[in-house]
């Protein structure tokens, strides 16, 4: 009887942790291949990994204003947004293999931001970004600390990309295309042109474009080189080595040995130094003191 007694005990007290334990929340995978399921898995709630498993025409906005992270799994499919893409309070849109598909958000409607991401903490990786209209908005921006980071090309028929207060950023690693007539870039206040970079850059193979506390960086695709800069000087018996960086962005664009400072002659049909052939020295000086002598 007591045994009996003693095992129940022990089921119910393992019962009573197991109440009490605390439940884990474990992130999900949820695959989609259309529009509908799409909008599901990015309402749905918590941590979540959105898996493509066909290519997705998404004609309404993206709007995510919840501290939390989707993972964008696009399994070498394309997601077509047709809409405003837009974050908030820490919410987070990311590419883990940007290469793996696109993540394209195209918008023409008037005096909108095709991508905005706003507060510290958000954070949005895109394909490439279009805004089509010559009317009204921008093709994005970036304030209160929030981050893009665009993996091609952004396109405007209308004003271009706008980093904007406490640190915020935006990163391109195609092209930014804007009419000529419009701002290239805008940081914090501050309107700049494609030439308005900051030399030196902070982010190598990029054109800096900052006031200081935002920053917009453009991948640079044409590389203007600088003077020759020595990186290692040579001695009398070992070569050197000297680069030259663009002045735009410090990519390395050449690369060359700079020779040995030792004196090279021609002795004997070889190439020497004068400290490694001390010998041979002393042999021509006692030739020629016997040929002087012998006068």
């Amino acid at each position: 009887m007591k045994k009996a007694l003693s095992v129940l005990l022990t089921a119910a007290l393992s019962l009573g942790l197991l109440v009490l334990a605390p439940i884990t929340a474990h992130a999900a995978t949820i695959e989609v291949a259309n529009a509908t399921q799409l909008a599901d898995a990015l309402n749905a709630a918590g941590n979540n990994t959105i898996r493509l498993t066909a290519n997705i025409i998404y004609d309404d906005s993206i709007y995510i204003d919840t501290a939390k992270t989707i993972t964008l799994d696009l399994n070498g499919k394309t997601l077509s947004v047709n809409n405003c893409v837009a974050l908030y309070g820490g919410a987070k849109l990311l590419l883990p293999n940007p290469a793996s598909g696109q993540f394209n958000v195209s918008c023409g409607n008037y005096d909108t931001i095709t991508v905005v991401v706003s507060g510290a903490g958000s954070k949005l990786e895109v394909t490439n970004v279009n805004y089509t209209t010559a009317d009204g908005g921008d093709a994005a921006c970036a304030d209160w600390g929030g981050e893009i980071i665009v993996y091609g090309n952004v396109t405007s028929g209308r004003n271009s990309v706008a980093a904007q207060f406490d640190g915020s950023k935006i990163t391109i690693n195609g092209t930014l295309t804007v009419p000529a007539d419009r701002p290239y870039i805008t940081v914090g206040m501050t309107q700049k042109n494609a030439t308005g970079y900051t030399t030196p850059t902070t982010k190598t193979g990029y054109r800096t474009y900052t006031d200081g506390t935002d920053t917009v960086w453009v991948k640079c695709n044409a590389h203007t080189p600088g003077d020759w800069i020595v990186d290692t000087q040579p001695t009398a018996t070992a070569a050197g080595s000297k680069h030259k960086e663009c002045t735009a962005c410090k990519y390395v664009t050449d690369t060359q040995a700079i020779p040995a400072t030792g004196k090279f002659i021609k002795l004997w049909g070889k190439t020497t130094t004068w400290l490694d052939n001390f010998g041979n020295w002393l042999l021509v000086i006692f030739c020629f003191g016997w040929i002087w002598m012998a006068f």
